[in-house]
C-alpha cells in the first residue's frame, strides 16, 4: 500500500506546549486536521518527513529512557508495583518456525518481574524492548496525548520500541487501532502491505499466514529517519526492522482507541429504543421465514436472543427477543470482512456540529455512513445463512479470517482466539428438533422479513440523533476516566522509584 508523502512545514522543534489537537496533528504530520481527516483518516498511510534531527527531543529522547525505566511502575496494578513482564514491558524478537511461518518470541515468563540485567542481556541478544503505556509514565508524552484527545475525543495511548542493530520485534501483522509512528532516534525500515481486512475491530485481529502475505501485491518500502512520522490506518499489514549498520532505533507509536464510538455502537444504541411491537413482528417474520426454509425456525431466533442476553439455558420471551436478536445480528454483521461501514469511527472531532439534523431529526453528517451500515446489516438480516451464523455465533468473531491463517505454536501462545461457543450450538441443534411447532407459517398471517426490515431501518434512522447523543456522552465519560487514570499513574511515576531486581 503506497504511503503519501508530506514535507514538513512544522517548526524547528516539537512544541513544548500544545494549544490544541489541531496544532498537535500539524506538528506530527505537517497537515491541518481537517485535511488529515478528509484525505487520510481510515484510508491512506501518510509519511511526514523533512524535519531537522532532534525535532522530537522535547517529547522524548534516547537519554530519557534510563530514567523512565528507573522510575517505571506497573500501570496494570491498583497500587504502585514493579514493572511486569509481558504487561508493562516485553522483550521481543521475530522468530521462524517450521513451515516458514514467523512469530514474535518473548523473553521470560509472563507476569514475572523484569530486571535491568534481563533487559540489557536480552537487548544485546537481539531482542527489542517494548514499553507500554508511556503516556502514563512520561509527562511530555501525556501532554501530547491530551492534545490529540481534545480533538479526536477518543483515548490515545503510546508505546515505545527500542530495537538493536539488525533487529525486528514483530512479524508482519496488522493492528486494530489507527497509529502514528514517531521516529525518535536512529532509523527503521518499514514495509506496508495491502489490507487483508479493512478497518478491523479488535475481534477481527488475527495473525496472517506467510502464504497470505506472499499472495499480496509487493509492499511499499520506506525508511523512517530521525524526526520522521508515519500514519498507518488500522488494518494495514506492516513490519519493520533496524538496519544492520544502525546502532539502535527508538520510536514511539501513538494508538487511537475508538471503543464503542463507531457506527456499530450507534446502531446498538438506536436498537434499544425501537418500539417493542415492531421488534415482536421482526421475531415472528424471521421465525416464519426460517421455518419455511427448514433452518430451525423459532429455535434459531430464540437461541439468538439467548446469546445476546446471556440466557443460554432458558428461552427468552416476548418482545425482548427482537432487540436481543437484532443486537446479535448487528454484532455478527460487523464481523464480516467487508462491513467497513459498521466499523467506521464516529467523527467526534466535529463536536456539536455532528448533531446537526434534518427535519426528521436524522444527523446530516452521518447520513451516508448510516445508510452504508444499514445496508450491510440488511444483507445479514435477509440471509438465512447470515441469521444462522448470528444465532449460533459460528466463528462470528473471526469471520474475516481465511482458512489458511497461520496455526499458532503452543510455545508462542500470545494471540487471542475466538472459539465457537459449543454449548450454544449444541442447544441450537436440540431446539431445532422442535422447530416450527407453534404453527407460525400461516399463509398471509406474517409480514415478510423485507417489509419489517424496511420499517426497522426507518425507526433506527428516527432514533439516530438520540442514539448519537447517548454514544457521544458515554465516549466523553470514558475519555474523562481514561484521563483521570493517566493523571494518577503519572503521579506514581513522579514519586520515588521502586527498585527493580538487579539480578539477571
Amino acid at each position: 500500500m503506497e504511503a503519501i508523502n508530506a514535507t514538513s512545514t512544522s517548526p524547528d522543534s516539537f512544541p513544548s506546549s500544545l494549544r490544541s489537537g489541531d496544532e498537535a496533528l500539524h506538528a506530527l504530520l505537517s497537515l491541518p486536521a481537517d485535511r488529515f481527516f478528509t484525505h487520510f483518516w481510515e484510508t491512506h498511510p501518510l509519511l511526514s518527513h523533512g524535519r531537522p534531527p532532534g525535532f522530537f527531543h522535547p517529547l522524548l529522547r534516547l537519554s530519557d529512557l534510563d530514567a523512565i525505566i528507573h522510575h517505571a511502575k506497573s500501570v496494570f496494578a491498583p497500587t504502585p508495583q514493579p514493572l511486569r513482564n509481558h504487561a508493562d514491558a516485553s522483550l521481543l524478537k521475530r522468530v521462524a518456525t517450521r513451515g516458514g511461518e514467523e512469530w514474535t518470541g518473548k523473553w521470560g515468563n509472563a507476569e514475572s518481574e523484569l530486571s535491568l540485567g534481563v533487559i540489557k542481556a536480552a537487548f544485546n541478544a537481539g531482542f527489542s524492548l517494548l514499553l507500554n503505556e508511556v503516556q502514563q509514565r512520561h509527562r511530555p508524552v501525556a501532554r501530547l496525548c491530551d492534545a490529540i484527545e481534545q480533538l479526536v475525543r477518543i483515548p490515545c495511548n503510546a508505546n515505545l520500541y527500542l530495537t538493536p542493530a539488525g533487529g525486528q520485534a514483530f512479524e508482519t501483522h496488522f493492528d486494530w487501532m489507527d497509529a502514528i509512528v514517531l521516529q525518535l532516534h536512529g532509523s527503521k525500515r518499514w514495509r506496508l502491505y495491502h489490507p487483508l481486512v479493512r478497518l478491523p475491530s479488535p475481534r477481527l485481529k488475527y495473525k496472517p499466514s506467510a502464504r497470505q502475505i506472499q499472495a499480496l501485491p509487493p509492499p511499499t518500502a520506506l525508511v523512517l529517519r530521525e524526526s520522521d512520522a508515519l500514519f498507518i490506518p488500522r488494518g494495514v499489514p506492516h513490519d519493520a526492522d533496524t538496519p544492520a549498520d544502525e546502532a539502535q532505533s527508538l520510536h514511539l507509536t501513538l494508538g487511537l482507541l475508538p471503543g464503542e464510538a463507531t457506527v456499530e455502537g450507534l446502531l446498538h444504541e438506536a436498537v434499544q429504543s425501537l418500539p417493542p411491537p415492531l421488534l415482536a413482528r421482526l421475531v415472528r417474520s424471521l421465525e416464519a421465514r426460517l421455518c419455511t426454509r427448514g433452518l430451525g425456525g423459532a429455535a434459531t431466533v430464540r437461541v439468538a436472543a439467548d446469546a445476546a442476553t446471556g440466557r443460554i439455558d432458558g428461552a427468552a420471551g416476548g418482545e425482548g427477543d427482537g432487540a436481543a436478536l437484532l443486537r446479535r445480528v448487528l454484532h455478527s454483521a460487523s464481523s464480516g470482512a467487508n462491513a467497513t461501514g459498521l466499523r467506521r469511527i464516529l467523527p467526534l472531532w466535529r463536536g456539536e456540529a455532528l448533531l446537526d439534523s434534518d427535519a426528521a431529526g436524522r444527523p446530516l453528517s452521518l447520513n451516508a455512513s448510516l445508510h452504508e451500515a444499514l445496508g450491510e446489516l440488511g444483507d445479514v438480516m435477509q440471509s438465512e445463512l447470515g441469521l444462522l451464523r448470528a444465532a449460533c455465533d459460528v466463528s462470528a468473531d473471526k469471520a474475516a479470517q481465511p482458512t489458511d491463517a497461520a496455526e499458532e505454536p503452543t510455545e508462542v501462545a500470545s494471540w487471542r482466539t475466538y472459539p465457537t461457543p459449543q454449548k450454544l450450538c449444541e442447544q441450537l441443534q436440540l431446539r431445532a428438533q422442535t422447530a416450527c411447532e407453534d404453527g407460525l407459517m400461516v399463509a398471509g398471517a406474517t409480514a415478510s422479513v423485507t417489509e419489517v426490515w424496511d420499517e426497522i431501518k426507518e425507526a433506527i434512522l428516527r432514533q439516530s440523533s438520540r442514539a448519537l447523543r447517548a454514544v457521544m456522552s458515554r465516549a466523553e465519560a470514558h475519555l474523562e476516566e481514561w484521563q483521570r487514570m493517566r493523571a494518577r499513574r503519572l503521579a506514581w511515576h513522579e514519586q520515588a522509584p521502586i527498585p527493580l531486581n538487579f539480578e539477571s
